[in-house]
């Protein structure tokens, strides 16, 4: 006969233990790494973590989970996570520990994800150097986005530290994966977009726009952000922050031989041998189903629903007879995902419970632990005991929890359960989330600023105030790449009285949101009518959209006539400036050539007090090829590349790389060339993007590698023809002219095959981008 496990012991798990132990085995001798556990609900994920926390002989171990309440809260499991850490944080350097406090919400300006991910992966290694460190971070399908964009970040970068990372994440699509509540969790998110920004309005004038070569749709129409938009987040993501990138393992069912053993070792029940059966049967080797499913004895009919729901539905029958007043702590403790006792009991105190006599009733429950944190048994525990309060019941829970949160230091965390607590619009709700997310987007927590903002204009009394914090709350979610939603949003104001401001911001909205979508041209035409509406109210921002319809034009690409139209709705329709700019300069290139337009280009590339690149750099690269002038892009490349080293922006030491790249090839210094690839592949990987591909296209030109050049022509080729980026086609046309001229195939086969080649410029060309004003 089989020994019974003792306790604590994993039945069946042999093989995942092992490759857990094999993590944190590499990690001890300074070979650091991460695995994602997967798997349904109840599978045995939660268990595995504890499991490494136990056995990781010598380890610190620090642990994180991700919460429904806090996926709005920008950083907040990152911050879990880290503040056992922060005791090391005196030994970080200066712009590192001024960087972590800022994303934890002590300071107030906005570090971008990328700078937040190397300050958080010196505190790994300051604290692993005492001994290893192992990062436990659980129900990471709920982690908010910031999180787990720097959570993934760490998890690519940890292979020379001795520090181990095991997250356990439920898949996209399983039956327990929505809110408490019962609302749906949301799944990936679009892809992000440009548009620029004007004095924080919507799409126009931001710095940088669209610019050379392809550079407008792999790097962006610039985003209110300040930043080239786009190369952020990735769309459509199967888990949050690209974990599905990261080295996985399957959690499945327990093989029915481990079944049995678990059922006989754990059940506490009497069971005949058909009703086991029946319930091996429909579990499939759940081992929370196991142990919950159990205690009804097995008499129940037979159940349709999902192993989770059941288990879930197995959790409230717990709350079956328990005082009021212990129900109600539970319904408290279940809304504050922080699990801090320092708010939970002066919530109870508020409520007029008695804090030892309902503890000890709820937590005879086996639902819940209090000790120094308040612990649910498993997350699905959690969710039953919410769902299964009355809504009332839950608004009471948040109201004193609001209560009880220092509003001095957690704001956000007081503001998010004052509007959980509100049955309708509220304005000092309302007021109080416009300022938390203000809050938020300076500390880089976009997604959680546009949450914010949505609830904002949902409990609104106002309507005037409701359309403005609708459309603010539209751009936010449009700049944190979750389209989808942007356009919902969007649809409740199309219809409302507006003014005209507010009309041309729609067209705004609109023309980013179609930017931003695969195989949608009509960016371009909406930036027009908002154009077009401004004129009279506000003729340079008009001018600003004219150009911000230019830049989207020049992904779409000459060949579709979107740019001639653009430029004949400018030449007929925009305000007059004062002085000539680079609108003026561009309209008089596309109708009159070169040597007319040749003084205004300069004159606009100089700028009215500062360069144009420190507005619109992608533009200005693109301006300074029409002008075969190799110093005015030299000058715009050091400025990019110090620039984007000085700030820590990824995006536009991106774009420095690229330009870079392309005066390295154009010059013949093709190893920079390729370092410069590689640094800006680097960077992309960092932050979830894709690498920019126009200038590696240009090196594989010239390097005259037939067969290598030719695959990577073809791969952008047909990516080009998906995403509608016709610039990018061109500039594959451009690339695949110089390589068969430079092998002497001078009528070479067309880079994609049924089509015919371009053969508009030539390798002659000095220019880094071909004439995208030049009639074709």
């Amino acid at each position: 006969m089989k020994a019974a496990p003792s306790p604590g012991q994993l039945i069946g798990r042999q093989a995942e233990m092992a490759r857990i132990d094999e993590l944190t085995g590499a990690a001890r001798e300074g070979l650091g790494g991460a695995l994602v556990l997967r798997g349904e609900a109840g599978i045995g994920k939660s268990a595995l973590l504890d499991h490494a926390g136990r056995t990781a002989a010598g380890f610190h171990a620090v642990r994180a989970s991700g919460a429904e309440y806090e996926r709005e809260l920008p950083f907040a499991a990152l911050h879990q996570l880290c503040v056992p850490m922060l005791r090391h944080l005196p030994e970080l350097p200066a712009q590192h520990r001024e960087i972590l406090r800022n994303a934890f919400g002590l300071a107030t300006s906005a570090p971008d994800v990328f700078r937040i991910g190397v300050a958080t992966l010196e505190l790994l290694s300051r604290t692993a150097r005492d001994r290893p460190l192992l990062c436990l971070i659980d129900d990471a399908q709920w982690l908010d986005t910031a999180s787990s964009k720097v959570l993934t970040f760490l998890a690519r970068r940890i292979s020379c530290e001795p520090v181990a990372m095991l997250f356990a994440v439920r898949p996209h699509g399983t039956e327990a994966e929505s809110r408490p509540d019962g609302s749906a969790v949301p799944g990936g998110r679009g892809r992000e977009g440009g548009g620029g920004g004007r004095g924080g309005e919507e799409g126009s004038g931001g710095q940088g726009g669209s610019g050379d070569a392809g550079v407008q749709g792999e790097v962006g129409v610039q985003g209110g952000s300040g930043e080239p938009g786009g190369g952020g987040e990735p769309g459509e993501l199967g888990e949050p922050g690209g974990l599905d990138v990261l080295p996985g393992l399957v959690v499945g069912g327990l093989s029915d031989t481990d079944a049995r053993t678990l059922l006989a070792a754990r059940s506490h029940v009497t069971l005949d041998d058909q009703v086991r059966r029946r319930i091996l049967a429909e579990v499939r080797g759940n081992p929370l189903a196991l142990l919950e499913l159990p205690t009804s004895g097995g008499f129940a009919p037979p159940d349709t629903l999902s192993v989770p729901t059941r288990v879930e539905r197995g959790f409230r029958a717990r709350l079956a007879g328990l005082p009021d007043g212990a129900r109600l702590l539970l319904t408290v403790a279940s809304a504050d995902p922080t699990g801090d006792p320092g708010l939970l009991w002066p919530a109870a105190r508020l409520l007029g419970l008695d804090p030892t006599t309902v503890g000890e009733a709820a937590a005879a429950t086996g639902l819940v632990e209090f000790s120094t944190r308040v612990r649910f048994c498993h997350p699905l525990a959690r969710s039953a005991v919410y769902r299964a309060a009355e809504a009332e019941r839950r608004r009471t829970a948040h109201r004193v929890l609001a209560e009880v949160t220092d509003p001095a230091a957690d704001p956000d965390r007081r503001a998010w359960h004052r509007a959980q607590a509100g049955a309708g619009p509220d304005e000092d709700v309302a007021a109080e989330l416009e300022r938390s997310a203000a809050r938020a987007r300076s500390r880089g927590g976009v997604a959680a600023a546009a949450a914010f903002l949505e609830r904002a204009a949902a409990l609104s009394v106002d309507t005037a105030k409701r359309t403005e914090r609708t459309l603010t709350a539209v751009r936010a979610k449009l700049d944190a790449g979750i389209t989808d939603t942007a356009v919902d949003l969007l649809t409740t104001v199309e219809n409302a009285s507006l003014d005209e401001l507010q009309h041309a911001r729609v067209d705004l909205l609109r023309g980013r949101i179609a930017f931003v979508r695969h195989n949608d041209g009509n960016g371009p035409a909406f930036m027009l009518r908002a154009a077009r509406r401004l004129a009279g109210p506000d003729p340079q921002w008009s001018r600003d959209c004219f150009l911000d319809a230019l830049e989207m034009s020049l992904v779409v690409g000459r060949a579709t006539g979107v740019m001639d139209m653009v430029l004949a709705a400018a030449r007929s329709t925009a305000p007059p400036s004062r002085s000539p700019d680079v609108l003026d300069a561009l309209i008089r290139l596309g109708t009159d050539g070169h040597r007319a337009a040749v003084p205004l280009i300069r004159g606009a590339l100089e700028g009215d007090g500062a360069p144009m690149w420190t507005r619109r750099p992608a533009l200005a690269v693109v301006l300074a090829g029409e002008l075969w002038d190799p110093h005015t892009h030299a000058a715009i490349t050091e400025w990019l590349m110090r620039t984007g080293r000085e700030s820590g922006s990824p995006l536009v030491l991106r774009l420095g790389l690229a330009q870079l790249t392309s005066w390295a090839v154009l010059s013949g210094d093709l190893g920079q060339a390729m370092a410069a690839i590689a640094e800006e592949e680097a960077i992309a990987d960092a932050v979830g993007g894709p690498p920019v591909t126009y200038h590696r296209l240009q090196l594989a030109a010239l390097r005259g590698r037939r067969q290598e050049a030719l695959h990577l022509f073809e791969s952008a080729t047909g990516a080009a023809a998906v995403s509608g980026a016709g610039q990018l086609i061109a500039n594959t046309h451009w690339a695949a002219a110089v390589l068969h001229n430079g092998l002497g195939e001078y009528r070479p086969r067309s880079p994609r095959p049924g089509r015919p080649s371009r053969t508009a410029t030539s390798s002659s060309r000095a220019s880094p981008c071909p004439n995208w004003w030049r009639r074709p």
